[in-house]
């Protein structure tokens, strides 16, 4: 080969790696270009999720808050003066707490989950194999209603009861009185 040759060799061969530097330089802003936009749309789609997520919290606020309100007209409907029944009261408050609240660490039944449960002498009664007749069960009631008188200072809060197809005003007793209605069935029955 003459020098001539060998030159022009020289210089493709120089022209070539230039090309191909060029070339890996633009593959490398190519990437950066792509991570930049990966970045911007994790950013875009965070915001998105965090305005969705923001919407969802309203939404799920609005329904509860929608169902509070409905829940109070009807109760106005049925019975005007509903709002006199403690027992229906904080059932209803423990309710809207329990849901309004859900996801916090601090319980929000102030009387303890167990003790906002209703019962009554009869479902106690047969928690304990026994049957009572309407005129024991009438006798537990009022010894339980003096028990609770003494154990609180005050009288249980009434609530209205169906018995025997006829709508009475009856005491109301959550878990908390449960030993009451006990001892108020074994001394009735003569346990």
């Amino acid at each position: 080969m003459s020098d001539s040759e060998l030159g022009k060799r020289k210089i493709s061969d120089d022209l070539e790696r230039v090309e191909i530097r060029l070339r890996n330089l633009q593959c490398d802003k190519m990437e950066i270009e792509q991570e930049q936009l990966k970045k911007q749309f994790s950013i875009e789609n965070s915001q998105l999720m965090t305005k969705y997520q923001i919407d969802n919290e309203r939404k799920q606020i609005d329904n509860k808050m929608l169902t509070v309100a409905n829940f109070s007209k009807t109760m106005e409907m049925l019975d005007p003066q509903w709002k006199n029944d403690k027992r229906l009261v904080l059932q209803a408050t423990d309710y809207l707490k329990n849901n309004s609240f859900k996801g916090s660490s601090v319980q929000q039944i102030e009387n303890g989950p167990g003790e906002s449960e209703s019962i009554s002498i009869g479902s106690v009664a047969f928690e304990m194999g026994i049957s009572l007749a309407n005129s024991k069960a009438t006798a537990a009631g009022k010894h339980a209603a003096a028990a609770y008188r003494q154990t609180y200072g005050e009288s249980p809060s009434k609530h209205n009861q169906t018995i025997g197809g006829n709508v009475i005003l009856v005491n109301s007793y959550t878990q908390k009185d449960k030993h009451l209605l006990e001892a108020a069935i074994k001394h009735v029955v003569g346990v």
